[in-house]
């Protein structure tokens, strides 16, 4: 375990260095880095649509690069209001890193520092994430597991759904939960107590139940269901899983003035989502309500 460590510490230390081409075994060639990912482009919001379906859309090397720079230029574009995760074939998210391919390249010496390189630029991608400025709205339609869980836990907006599968299954083989899972999980019920950006507003003894549970997740890998989420606190709205369209509609629809400050943009964001969630998705988190 203190060598997973020390290995993963030492990726970020790396140099970087861009894959071009079909370089190693299960790593998509520069042409399939736009099929891997769709982006798309509206009035203010910039949606991306991780495409790897019969994969569960699971990450490569190649799209963790991709986005990290696609993230960079809408970064510096200040007509972009929001931008929208969401995974593509109804099944997932995202399924974490494409544990094939790191195997297939981790065993050849010739192509191992693609396995290697894969988490530091995956590590890269999550703390861009959580440091931009740019509202990140994650659409979990389906299962978020791993890897997936960093791609949609660092943004500003997390919105679970009645097809959302969570949890960080590489405890199960003795890992610890990586992509920032194992700093945000037990600090669950602290988030729930001080209402911590937009989560769900729950009584206080949910919350301290919160902190334990957190810890919980973080040590055995258990799944949690979409109100489970919400329920937790991980997510900050619930939606079904239909209203995506709706909801980057809703998006478009938000106008904002040069000098009006990124907190009042977040909450008209965040006052947007509450309009979509209806009786019907509240009921599917609470069926008592």
């Amino acid at each position: 375990m203190q060598r997973v460590m020390a290995t993963r510490l030492r990726l970020l230390q790396r140099p970087v260095r861009l894959v071009g081409g079909a370089r190693g075994a299960g790593f998509a060639s520069k042409a399939a880095e736009f099929r891997d990912i769709v982006y798309g482009q509206d009035t203010g919001v910039r949606t991306v649509q991780f495409n790897r379906p019969e994969k569960l859309n699971a990450l490569t090397l190649p799209m963790a690069q991709h986005l990290t720079q696609r993230l960079h230029k809408i970064e510096a574009n200040r007509t972009v209001n929001a931008v929208v995760f969401s995974g593509s074939g109804g099944k997932a998210f995202c399924a974490g890193g494409d544990i094939r391919a790191l195997a297939d390249n981790g065993k050849d010496p010739a192509t191992r520092h693609l396995a290697l390189d894969f988490f530091r630029h995956e590590y890269r991608l999550n703390y861009l994430l959580a440091t931009t400025e740019k509202p990140i709205i994650s659409f979990l339609n389906g299962v978020t597991m791993g890897g997936g869980v960093g791609l949609s836990m660092h943004g500003k907006f997390v919105v679970a759904t009645e097809k959302t599968v969570f949890a960080m299954p590489e405890t199960a083989i003795g890992f610890f939960p990586d992509v920032g899972a194992s700093y945000l999980l037990p600090r669950l019920g602290r988030r729930l107590l001080e209402g911590e950006d937009y989560v769900a507003d729950v009584p206080k003894s949910q919350a301290l139940k919160g902190q334990g549970l957190g810890t919980y997740l973080a040590l055995t890998g258990e799944r949690l269901k979409g109100h489970e989420v919400i329920g937790l606190g991980l997510a900050t709205h619930f939606l079904q899983s239909s209203e995506y369209e709706q909801l980057v509609h809703y998006l478009t629809g938000l106008e904002f003035e040069d000098d009006v400050p990124q907190e009042v943009r977040d909450e008209m964001i965040h006052e947007a989502l509450e309009e979509l969630e209806t009786d019907e998705a509240f009921q599917e988190v609470d069926p008592g309500a």
